[in-house]
């Protein structure tokens, strides 16, 4: 019997009910609550750092956890951290090739686009980066990962996570001094 229920709008006709904590007969395992708690703050940074500006990174996490909960629960998975910052790029991908759908949609119907801000922020230039991309550099510059540690959280090997590195920083300095010239 689950201690804490919290139901997930989907957009969908009736809620989805996920169960957050898992059942208290197992004694000595934590509970989707305590690793999830344990998580969070490393978790939301992840996410504020790879996920798109116009979303809030606490919505990028509670996709991730609802969609990871309605297959697995936290206790089950070897390296849950992995696992939902995994759930997170899928998530913002999705997000962000939604965007460009509408994007495009909008420039078939010839309506006029404005979505570039007066004052735009330096974290703007981020947004030029793919997810995953954003994701590494967040990993390596400002958790101060090894690759190999990034190669392993992202299932990647550790040469292509050191190859997508050396492309977004080349990427992200070529951006920068075309906005300083």
């Amino acid at each position: 019997m689950p201690q804490f229920v919290e139901a997930l709008n989907t957009g969908e006709t009736k809620p989805v009910v996920l169960s957050v904590v898992g059942s208290s007969g197992r004694a000595g395992r934590k509970t989707n609550r305590d690793i999830f708690a344990e998580q969070y703050p490393s978790l939301r940074s992840y996410a504020a750092a790879m996920g798109p500006l116009d979303l809030d990174p606490d919505d990028l996490v509670q996709e991730a956890l609802a969609r990871t909960l309605q297959h697995h629960s936290l206790d089950e998975l070897d390296n849950p951290r992995a696992y939902l910052r995994r759930a997170i790029n899928h998530v913002a991908s999705n997000r962000r090739r939604s965007l460009g759908r509408r994007r495009r949609a909008w420039a078939r119907i010839g309506a006029a686009e404005d979505v570039s801000a007066t004052y735009p922020s330096d974290l703007a230039d981020l947004e030029h980066l793919e997810p995953l991309d954003r994701a590494i550099l967040y990993l390596a510059e400002v958790e101060g990962r090894s690759m190999a540690f990034i190669g392993d959280e992202l299932e990647m090997t550790e040469n292509a996570v050191r190859l997508r590195a050396s492309r977004a920083r080349r990427k992200l300095r070529t951006i920068v001094d075309g906005d300083m010239s």
